[in-house]
């Protein structure tokens, strides 16, 4: 490819047009996870245990308790900070190519590490049950094992060797998914989830019509459309970048014969459907979103609808034949 003949990216259309955990995976030489210890390729940094990579307002970035200075680096700039001497034009051709994993240097780091955090529940309280009925989500859903969902007062982390306890004053629920967990925030507006669940913890309900998946773009929207549509279900672990493996994504194409995915409608959101939809190869694959002002996801829609119109709507929006 001839710079000449590439066409320019500012800085963001760069960030939406490429895989950033592809690219993290460029820089680190192995492929990594959210939330999974590495080293950090920026500093001289000997022992996995304090920098990890994060989600922060659409973009994957560098998370260091060691170096603060660090910190908040995305993708771009760490392979701009390791190859200076490269153009604008030659960072964006690299980046756009990035994407196999075959020329990867081994890496240094060979025992995955993952942030070792452990739930403080309290009980239910009904201010608790009543903000996740008005979303369509009730109790015993979350009482049930393979949809566990439980309230929390704060959490112990672990790391080399000591315990750190975080006691919470917000709002705050933990979701259980193959013994690892993730932490909710709903009040945040930024930050609203801390885990150690992988790209592939995600909860799964064979539906009456088992051979149509549909895919929500986070646990609390699965809890609601369970009560609403026919299908089986599944979720993801972040709309752009928590996407499944390539094995989980076989599994469910030779399990189905069409794939839905239902997120949200911002940019950010259509972007990651568009990702996803891309790496279904067998079984056909759409995406829809919610449009109506104000309501961004299925859950908005049920708490300012109710369950009846939010139904109807479905049906409309995804052939859905009403049979709940």
């Amino acid at each position: 490819m001839k710079l000449q003949w590439l066409k320019y990216h500012t800085r963001q259309e760069l960030l939406d047009s490429i895989n950033q955990i592809d690219v993290w995976g460029l820089i680190l030489g192995h492929r990594v996870e959210l939330g999974q210890y590495i080293l950090n390729p920026l500093r001289s940094d000997n022992k996995a245990g304090s920098c990890y990579l994060s989600e922060w307002k659409g973009k994957i970035v560098l998370t260091d308790w060691a170096s603060y200075k660090y910190s908040g680096t995305d993708c771009i700039a760490a392979y701009m900070q390791l190859n200076p001497n490269k153009s604008w034009g030659e960072v964006t051709i690299d980046l756009l190519r990035c994407g196999s994993y075959q020329n990867y240097i081994p890496s240094v780091v060979k025992r995955k590490k993952t942030l070792d955090l452990k739930p403080i529940y309290r009980e239910w309280a009904e201010s608790d049950l009543k903000w996740w009925s008005d979303q369509g989500v009730f109790k015993e859903q979350m009482d049930r094992k393979e949809t566990l969902v439980r309230p929390i007062k704060g959490y112990i982390h672990k790391k080399e060797g000591k315990e750190m306890q975080v006691h919470l004053s917000e709002p705050a629920y933990c979701y259980h998914c193959n013994g690892r967990y993730k932490f909710y925030f709903p009040t945040r507006k930024e930050n609203r989830f801390l885990g150690n669940q992988t790209r592939d913890d995600v909860w799964f309900k064979e539906g009456i019509q088992s051979d149509v998946l549909l895919i929500s773009k986070c646990a609390k929207d699965f809890l609601c459309l369970a009560n609403l549509v026919p299908y089986s279900l599944t979720h993801v672990q972040g709309e752009n970048y928590g996407h499944p493996s390539e094995i989980a994504l076989y599994e469910m194409e030779v399990r189905h014969s069409r794939v839905i995915l239902l997120m949200d409608g911002d940019s950010s959101g259509i972007e990651g459907m568009k990702r996803l939809q891309k790496r279904f190869i067998y079984t056909p694959c759409d995406y829809y979103w919610i449009d109506e002002a104000g309501v961004k996801d299925t859950t908005d829609f049920y708490k300012k609808f109710g369950k009846e119109e939010t139904i109807d709507y479905l049906i409309n929006l995804l052939d859905v034949d009403k049979t709940i």
